[in-house]
């Protein structure tokens, strides 16, 4: 039988730089006629690294397979996949197996390092009682590996109502579709691919001044190393300004006198026939209210106070009628 030294397989191999490893057998193929040696070494040991440095064969046992287990070693550098090989030499007295040279294992160390960022913000200093908030919410994968299963989380401020979402993904990268409440969702992302995520909320109409602040966060999965983490969160601070209630700033009436008009120092009885008010502010239907007439529909107010010249009836200004 022909002297030989067989390696098996010599690809392909892989390592990861999460502690994933490789393995292959060494057997010669003929009796030698004294001890054989092979000697192994990883020409990086920067990706990989062995068990042992050498196997032995004798004259009794060189047909008994010896394994060897390559270990992947994590660089801690943003450097993608790697290959490397485990060198081989034969040392023997018996110059047929002295003048082999088996075949090297050829490895592909897969990287466990990726970049990932994520930024928030809701476009605003300030927002008044009652208002929609929305963020946008942006994760990106700058590689250079495609990263699946990371994860995007968004604990949203208790008194946001009305919580809901939608995402969206560059090509490659995926997201779900939307949904409602608080995010804690799975994202895929290839390498320079980002998915976008709009979060809305409503403020309660009666919320008092404050700060509406919440941080939304991306990690890795399992088996990734993240390099910045530094960069995976970012927070969003806006001041909740409360809502002032519109004052009467003006009034103005339309008087009946009787004889059309008074003469300096006179009195007379004014019978009146109509009462506008002025606000400070817009009038506007609360959140969620579903009748818009409700604000300028007359018989949504009521005189409430009495002038000092006696008391004001309601006649005119609502459904209830009386001295109010």
């Amino acid at each position: 039988e022909t002297a030989g030294v067989t390696v098996t397989p010599t690809s392909p191999l892989e390592t990861t730089e999460a502690g994933g490893v490789a393995s292959f057998t060494i057997v010669l193929t003929s009796q030698p006629v004294a001890a054989v040696v092979v000697s192994l070494a990883s020409d990086d040991l920067t990706e990989g690294s062995l068990s042992t440095t050498a196997v032995s064969f004798t004259t009794g046992n060189w047909n008994i397979s010896r394994s060897v287990t390559v270990f992947g070693v994590d660089d801690g550098v943003l450097d993608g996949d790697v290959a490397f090989s485990i060198e081989t030499v034969v040392l023997s007295s018996d110059p047929v197996f002295a003048a082999i040279d088996p075949t090297d294992p050829v490895l592909l160390n897969r990287d466990d390092e990726v970049d990932l960022s994520l930024v928030k913000d809701d476009g605003l200093t300030s927002i008044a009682a009652g208002e929609t908030v929305t963020y946008t919410i942006v994760a990106t994968n700058l590689g250079p590996l495609t990263v699946v299963g990371a994860t995007v989380t968004d604990i949203l401020p208790a008194v946001l109502e009305s919580v809901s979402w939608s995402c969206s993904a560059s090509p490659g990268s995926s997201c779900p579709a939307g949904g409602v409440g608080n995010l804690s969702e799975t994202v895929n992302l290839a390498a320079g691919g980002t998915v976008s995520f709009s979060v809305s909320g409503d403020l309660p109409i009666d919320q008092p001044n404050g700060l509406l602040s919440n941080t939304a966060a991306i990690a890795p999965p399992p088996g990734f190393n993240e390099l910045a983490p530094g960069d995976n969160s970012d927070g969003d601070t806006t001041t909740i300004v409360e809502v002032p209630e519109p004052q009467v700033t003006g009034i103005d009436t339309v008087r009946d006198t009787g004889d059309g008009a008074l003469a300096a120092g006179e009195e007379t009885e004014a019978s009146l026939t109509q009462f506008y008010l002025t606000f400070s502010d817009d009038m506007t239907d609360p959140v969620g209210d579903s009748d818009p007439g409700d604000v300028t529909n007359p018989d949504s107010y009521r005189v409430i106070a009495a002038g000092p010249n006696g008391a004001l009836e309601t006649s005119a200004c609502g459904a209830a009628v009386g001295d109010d």
